[in-house]
């Protein structure tokens, strides 16, 4: 059996990497579409299986002090909630990125 597992750098680098390419995977006219294209790739990169939302919070203790915002009922709910808000700050910090780079590259 492979020891391999989902870690919280494997979903941010997945989330890095669906946000430079964003244009290109998800048809964007306009900041809400945008905004709905984030939404949707963080959301696909949080953990659904508690195990793996376990081994998120045994490497990153502070998931579980984050407080909730959506009103989660349980210890998973608010781990989930914990790893998708920190996912969301990483993909708009990207594209910010990638909004910086195109603007370079046609100045």
């Amino acid at each position: 059996m492979s020891d391999t597992r989902y870690t919280l750098k494997d979903a941010e680098n997945e989330v890095r990497e669906n946000v430079k390419n964003i244009k290109e995977l998800y048809n964007i006219k306009n900041d809400d579409d945008c905004h709905d294209a984030i939404v949707q790739i963080c959301d696909s990169a949080v953990p659904i299986y508690n195990y793996d939302l376990l081994t998120f919070a045994i490497d990153n203790l502070w998931f579980g002090t984050e407080e909730t915002e959506l009103g989660s009922k349980n210890a998973f709910d608010m781990l989930k909630e914990a790893i998708y808000r920190h996912l969301l700050e990483i993909a708009y910090e990207e594209l910010e990125k990638v909004k910086e780079c195109k603007e370079l590259q046609t100045a």
